[in-house]
């Protein structure tokens, strides 16, 4: 067995191969508060649900130690089809760009293992 990284936003959970959809989310999070599915469920959609609102509105948001969510303008650009070559104009869109913080990213990092370095020949 590997030797998982530890800390306060790790801990080991086993879904065996199951999504990490919203609802294997509310089942950990009851299985951690000892809540109902149904109350960790509506939780969890209440969270999402709040995090696009303020993404909507305020056009950030930012987490603690998880990482930020920022809303941004992507501008439309021209392209030629390449079964036609006709010429296509993609609209300007909205999109959500998610910049982890930096614990987030040490958290799910692989582990590192201490590699040794070469010897260096003797000098003569």
């Amino acid at each position: 067995m590997e030797n998982l990284p530890t800390g306060p936003l790790v801990t080991t959970i086993v879904w065996a191969d199951k999504a990490a959809n919203k609802k294997n989310i509310a089942r950990e999070v009851a299985r951690r508060l000892q809540i109902s599915g149904r109350d960790s469920y509506r939780a969890v959609t209440a969270v999402l649900e709040a995090i696009a609102h303020l993404v909507r509105w305020h056009g950030q948001v930012t987490i603690k130690g998880f990482g930020s969510l920022k809303r941004r303008m992507r501008k439309g650009r021209s392209y030629r089809h390449p079964r036609t070559g006709e010429a296509v104009r993609v609209p300007d869109k909205t999109t959500i760009y998610f910049k982890p913080s930096a614990n987030l990213v040490e958290t799910v990092s692989p582990i590192q293992t201490h590699t040794p370095q070469k010897s260096q020949p003797p000098q003569s």
